[in-house]
């Protein structure tokens, strides 16, 4: 980042070399703290990565579901670490981690056991039932009708 951009350092971050002295101010972290409003859309990307993963299975691209739903479980994630008020929640498992967290292990059950659209709809579905706090939270359930995923 150019020198004059910087107004000081964020939270949690070290600066090895200072010469200009910018970075002596820490940061506000409520600069980057997700307010409702980017965590209702994050449930709302976590729900549509979801859809996809289900619609690619389904047409046979199994490298794309897959791909589907390892955003829609990195979302989940960053609710997640938004939710335990983790630094830079926007790095999802990245973030808990730093923070000391441990990945909750009920998400084990959103990595499907093959590719297959069997394993890809078991997966989907524990997803959505781990979301299905923030669906209510952000008052997202006709989405869920929408999309047609499983609300439980």
């Amino acid at each position: 980042m150019p020198e004059r951009a910087r107004t000081g350092i964020p939270p949690e971050a070290l600066a090895l070399v200072d010469k200009n002295g910018r970075l002596h101010d820490r940061l506000e972290r409520s600069r980057r703290d997700p307010d409702d409003t980017e965590k209702r859309r994050w449930t709302f990307a976590a729900f549509l990565a979801a859809s996809d993963a289900l619609k690619h299975s389904a047409r046979g691209s199994k490298w794309r579901a897959l791909r589907s739903l390892n955003e829609a479980r990195d979302i989940y994630l960053q609710l997640l670490a938004a939710q335990e008020g983790v630094v830079f929640p926007q790095l999802g498992p990245v973030s808990l981690e730093n923070a000391g967290y441990s990945i909750p292990s009920a998400v084990v059950q959103t990595l499907p056991s093959d590719l297959e659209p069997g394993s890809m709809q078991s997966a989907v579905r524990a997803h959505a039932t781990q979301l299905r706090p923030f669906i209510d939270a952000y008052d997202l359930g006709k989405l869920v009708r929408a999309l047609d995923l499983p609300a439980r």
